[in-house]
């Protein structure tokens, strides 16, 4: 299949740039490309128009190498307090992407509002059907999903509307989508150079040929885990997408045995981003059924490490023998009390000993305030330091009255400070 690129540099001199792909001999360094933005394409979707900053001063495209040169780690490998100095605070215990578990759906009994889809249905004629089958088309689902990664960063739905639970979960999943567009990319043009030139399709990729291959760029043991999970081994790999001004989502998929959908992801997702999402969804669904395949979707998780269920009205399940995750319920929380406000009752409420709003805070506990309080208040606790060396006491004390994970669980234990 066609994949997308790698890293974006010198792109100050050129207006226009055509992609120039440099693979590395064994022992050299990690491959480079220019980003490519040339096409009728980009002339026809306005989302697609991507310069770089030092350009035309747009916004500028995110940059990363593949395989990463930052160390990658799986978090649930790691302490909350390693995790901290990692990215800023404890952000829970989400698994590795490997191990994000599928649900199934029936299309057969989708909602009759809600039937599968083809590229010709009035309900698609919004948004253009991408199928990214080259480098240079998937040079244009990066600078798609790379877009998103800056407009959505800085973005807070706060505690007082839907979508909390959805842009966390976008913001936790769009770099995987990233780091695997590159990698599927880059693992296209080594297959490419290995031809030869040869004239026809490219061989099937054996499990022999991903393992030099990840061992030839120096990939990581994690991103070797996490790359296999859409690797074309065995099966077709394939990105699809839905390009529109009022929406758009992208997806990786594989099919073999199944239609395996590894992450499907809408644009502004406190907007139209998810109604993209849900449309892509069933349009993989009716290719599925046209094929006569069970349809899979993965889940996935918020920053907190709370699974989101692919597209409920769908109708998806656990997968049987899939592990079971605790569901993240911010946007049933706020449909059933849309007056609930967390942030402004964390904000009104007085603190038992002072620094405790703030100590909370950093570890991602702040809805829990008011029970620590009553457990400040029955234990006698005076000033943060008490209640710093009894926090296993409190731990327990928050795991039988509260919603404590593990993780946030574990993080109390080790915070110190």
């Amino acid at each position: 299949m066609g994949v997308f690129a790698v890293p974006l540099k010198g792109l100050a001199k050129q207006r226009r740039l055509k992609g120039q792909l440099k693979l590395p001999r064994r022992g050299e360094g990690v491959m480079e490309s220019k980003l490519e933005l040339s096409s009728e394409f980009d002339a026809e979707d306005p989302e697609l128009r991507v310069e770089a900053a030092n350009q035309v001063g747009a916004m500028n495209v995110t940059s990363t190498l593949w395989p990463p040169q930052r160390q990658q780690a799986d978090p649930t490998e790691l302490s909350p307090v390693q995790q901290e100095t990692t990215v800023g605070r404890f952000t829970g215990s989400a698994p590795a992407f490997g191990a994000w578990p599928f649900y199934e759906a029936d299309y057969a009994q989708f909602p009759a509002e809600l039937q599968p889809l083809s590229e010709k249905d009035k309900e698609l004629e919004i948004y253009k059907v991408v199928d990214f089958v080259s480098s240079s088309a998937l040079t244009r689902a990066f600078a798609l999903a790379s877009r998103w990664q800056k407009q959505n960063l800085g973005r807070s739905a706060g505690f007082d509307r839907l979508g909390a639970g959805v842009l966390s979960g976008f913001k936790h999943t769009n770099p995987i989508l990233l780091r695997q567009l590159q990698g599927l990319n880059v693992l296209l043009s080594w297959r490419e150079e290995q031809k030869g030139g040869a004239s026809g399709a490219l061989p099937d990729l054996s499990e022999e040929g991903l393992l030099e291959f990840l061992t030839e760029v120096g990939a990581s043991d994690f991103t070797q885990k996490e790359f296999r999970a859409v690797a074309p081994v065995g099966r077709e790999a394939h990105v699809t997408g839905l390009v529109g001004t009022t929406g758009s989502a992208l997806a990786i998929w594989t099919k073999d045995s199944s239609l395996d959908i590894q992450i499907c992801l809408g644009h502004d997702c406190l907007d139209q981003g998810p109604a993209a999402e849900e449309r892509l969804l069933r349009l993989l669904a009716g290719r599925a059924r046209a094929c006569s395949l069970p349809l899979r979707c993965r889940s996935r998780f918020t920053e907190k490490g709370k699974l989101l269920v692919p597209c409920k009205a769908l109708g998806f399940k656990l997968v049987p023998g899939e592990k079971h995750f605790a569901e993240d319920t911010s946007d049933q929380d706020a449909l059933s009390n849309p007056d609930f406000t967390k942030a402004k009752i964390f904000e009104a409420l007085p603190e038992a000993v002072p620094g405790l709003r703030t100590w909370l805070l950093l570890l991602c506990l702040e809805e829990q305030l008011g029970l620590v309080n009553e457990w400040c208040d029955e234990q006698g606790a005076a000033t943060l330091e008490e209640v710093i060396e009894s926090r296993a006491e409190l731990a327990d004390f928050l795991t039988e009255r509260g919603d404590l994970t593990p993780g946030e669980r574990q993080a109390l234990l080790e915070r110190d400070r």
